[in-house]
């Protein structure tokens, strides 16, 4: 795949990830919920996520070869496209439940507010289905740690796990959590060191705080990537333009055109999620009324759909062909 269709426009043309037209008619006749499931199973390889897979990639390549795969960060707000990464490699290297074992070859969990060390080990565990006894244990009982950190090592040689990928990390990073992060982060370092699996933590700009406390784990695990929101250009048009190939309709929109592109940018304000969810909402609407494509008026009424349709609220798309 190139990035020339992101830095020349007249390369529109030449969309990434293009079904065939037999893809195209299988879509034409799914019912409008699995169309809409198809929507956000689409990934479109812009260069910054085509470089944070590549980062990711990279790290789980490197168990059993390298004694120190590495590993480090994604930093992205809200909406950016971090747990798409995650996803990615999930559906890429899947669950294997064999009567021998649980195989897991990317293990995911993801960090909740306000976390204790204990949690996150717990939710590791429970990915590899095992829990310890009275694992839902109290602030104070915490001595256990030392207990659950052998079982998680015990654990991810066992599942054959090969890639730790943490999202929501940034609630680590928050104020509140003071000395915790460091016993956070100071944990994963041991684990890191016993297991050789490369750790990868997804989060807000907060999520770098933890790796400026703990100087050891930020040179274990030193890479760092950045996903940003889209500026209207090239790299979103060539984005809308992916998409349109990969829409399931029979026909394209024409999202890249001028007037519904730049609404598209105004109504996901540059936000990969929000993008997807009114795309997914059009589609929805079109596939309802049995239209073998979407139209701006789809696009319109999805908008008022995700955003709550406030009257006083201006819709990017109610001005289009008009």
């Amino acid at each position: 795949m190139s990035a020339e269709l992101f830095s020349n426009p007249e390369k529109m043309d030449a969309p990434w990830g293009a079904p065939t037209s037999a893809d195209r008619e299988h879509f034409f006749h799914l019912a409008p919920e699995a169309k809409v499931a198809a929507v956000r199973r689409i990934r479109v390889l812009h260069p910054a996520y085509d470089n944070a897979i590549q980062f990711v990639q990279r790290t789980y390549d490197k168990f059993g070869r390298f004694e120190d795969p590495g590993g480090g960060r994604i930093i992205a707000q809200s909406g950016g496209g971090k747990s798409a990464v995650v996803q990615h490699m999930v559906e890429k290297y899947p669950k294997i439940d064999t009567p021998e074992r649980l195989i897991i070859p990317v293990l995911a969990i993801s960090v909740a507010s306000s976390p204790r060390i204990g949690s996150i080990l717990d939710s590791i565990l429970a990915q590899c289905s095992f829990l310890l006894p009275n694992s839902k244990l109290r602030p104070a009982e915490d001595l256990k740690i030392p207990i659950k950190v052998d079982s998680v090592i015990d654990a991810f040689a066992r599942c054959q796990v090969r890639l730790l990928m943490v999202d929501e990390f940034s609630h680590v990073g928050e104020r509140k959590q003071g000395p915790m992060s460091k016993e956070i982060t100071n944990t994963m370092k041991l684990i890191y060191s016993a297991t050789k699996v490369g750790q990868i933590f997804l989060g807000e700009e907060n999520a770098n705080l933890p790796f400026e406390q703990n100087g050891q784990l930020r040179t274990r695990l030193p890479g760092m990537i950045s996903l940003h929101m889209f500026e209207y250009g090239p790299e979103f048009l060539g984005v809308l333009q992916s998409f349109d190939e990969q829409l399931p309709m029979r026909y394209q929109a024409g999202l890249a055109a001028p007037d519904i592109s730049f609404a598209l940018h105004v109504a996901s304000g540059g936000q990969m999620r929000t993008l997807v969810k009114i795309l997914s909402e059009a589609v929805y609407i079109a596939a309802s009324k049995n239209m073998d494509k979407i139209s701006h008026e789809h696009l319109r009424v999805a908008y008022d759909s995700v955003n709550g349709g406030d009257p006083k609220s201006h819709n990017p798309f109610s001005a289009i062909g008009k």
